[in-house]
């Protein structure tokens, strides 16, 4: 990519993130959510030299503290600095489509695809760490395949180990997506396996550490509670839910009526609650699942009977999570930032990316419909069976590449259409056309 290239790119996405997300620094409320709350607390305790939490990991309080957000502090330097962030991951999208298709037209449509994602542009607008993760996975990506030796290794390691601190639910992402590019037939094979997997070996003592970490203060070996509290407070109850009304409607519920959907399952969610107060002898009463997450003793026994309860039920399990998934690839509700226009134009880019898939197949582009697969598998089954448009940041960089290898001939088409256009029109007509 050239540098004209690059500077058009980082504009575009800086204009088109700046336009989504106007609401967030007019009306600071519209950036926050109860997430947001808890991570500028989170900040507020790093800032006075400690870190509670076993549910949330530090990435994104550090982040926040960083940028001057924690508390009641202004969100407007945290929001700019997440907007800036996501457009330089723009043009490091573009560069990364570059180098794996070999072909400058794919650079720019896949730097381009980025910078007019709509689900990446509204979660700049939002104190949440999506913005923040994504930017940390595609640099690390950024690293796997343009650097080379010991910078490459200790870059990669530092910046997949604060992707895992950010969003745990990526935990095993460095390892699907630097395995695909160690093995890429474009790239330089037997250094690069090396290098991943000493990049695998690193990464995977870093995450040990916190893990170590946690079960040194809390006598949990987790990187955090939240796939323990899934289980007891989502999972059971979707489980519960389905027996109770069926998949038809369970399926209906969550795809046409989310916030019904929601209600019910809270029910279910009350039912259980309700259960293990009366068996609990200790006189210790749960009132809300949530005011679990910290306290390990909880944690251990609300998971221990929800695994009970569950056992066997994999079959349920694998389907409440791949509604998860429909649910995930709703385009963003037009309540969200952007409102109408950024839910049809998600849906449009969404259409695009199926569209996409099966042009990539037909080229047999194998390497590149697998990678995309895999890494968008991986990221929007994990999140559970209760999925939002902001749970697929996480495949968003691998939609991209696939936008940028399906429509790069259509580019390269209109680039020829237009250098032939401006030939003929130049004044020297006849020389242009001998030249062409």
């Amino acid at each position: 990519m050239t540098t004209r290239a690059k500077l058009v790119v980082f504009m575009t996405a800086l204009i088109f993130r700046l336009f989504v997300g106007w609401a967030s620094f007019a009306t600071p409320a519209v950036a926050t959510t109860n997430d947001s709350s808890y991570y500028r607390e989170l900040a507020s305790d790093l800032a006075a030299g400690s870190f509670p939490s076993i549910f949330r990991t530090p990435g994104y309080p550090l982040f926040l503290l960083a940028t001057g957000a924690q508390g009641d502090g202004s969100t407007a330097p945290c929001l700019l600095v997440q907007m800036l962030l996501d457009s330089v991951a723009a043009v490091m999208v573009g560069r990364i489509a570059y180098e794996l298709l070999g072909s400058a037209p794919a650079g720019l449509l896949g730097g381009l695809s980025w910078a007019f994602c709509p689900v990446a542009a509204a979660m700049s607008g939002m104190v949440m760490s999506e913005t923040l993760f994504t930017f940390l996975v595609i640099s690390a990506l950024y690293c796997a395949v343009l650097w080379r030796g010991w910078v490459n290794v200790c870059a990669q390691v530092i910046l997949w180990g604060a992707a895992a601190l950010t969003r745990p639910s990526g935990i095993l992402l460095p390892l699907i997506v630097t395995g695909f590019v160690s093995v890429h037939s474009g790239l330089p094979r037997l250094r690069r396996v090396r290098e991943q997997l000493l990049v695998g070996l690193l990464y995977a003592a870093f995450v040990g550490g916190w893990i170590l970490y946690n079960y040194h203060r809390v006598g949990l070996a987790v990187i955090s509670t939240v796939p323990q509290h899934g289980l007891y407070a989502y999972e059971l109850s979707c489980v519960r839910m389905v027996d109770e009304v069926r998949w038809p409607s369970y399926v209906r519920l969550w795809l046409i009526d989310p916030r019904e959907a929601e209600k019910v399952r809270s029910q279910y969610e009350v039912g259980f609650i309700r259960e293990m107060n009366l068996r609990d002898q200790s006189g210790k009463r749960v009132a809300n699942l949530w005011v679990t997450t910290e306290d390990p003793a909880q944690v251990r026994r609300l998971y221990a009977e929800a695994k009970s309860r569950l056992a066997g039920r994999w079959p349920a399990l694998v389907g409440l999570h791949l509604v998860g998934v429909l649910q995930t690839l709703r385009p963003i509700p037009p309540w969200r930032l952007g409102g109408w226009p950024a839910s049809v134009f998600d849906m449009a880019r969404l259409l695009f990316v199926l569209i996409a898939l099966s042009l990539l197949v037909r080229k047999r582009q194998w390497w590149l419909v697998s990678f995309v697969i895999v890494w968008s598998a991986y990221t929007l089954l994990l999140p559970g069976p209760c999925g939002v448009f902001r749970f697929r940041s996480g495949a968003e960089p691998a939609f991209s590449l696939a936008l940028a290898g399906a429509f790069v001939s259509w580019l390269q088409s209109v680039q020829r259409w237009w250098g032939l256009t401006c030939r003929v029109r130049s004044p020297d007509a006849a020389t242009a056309i001998k030249v062409i």
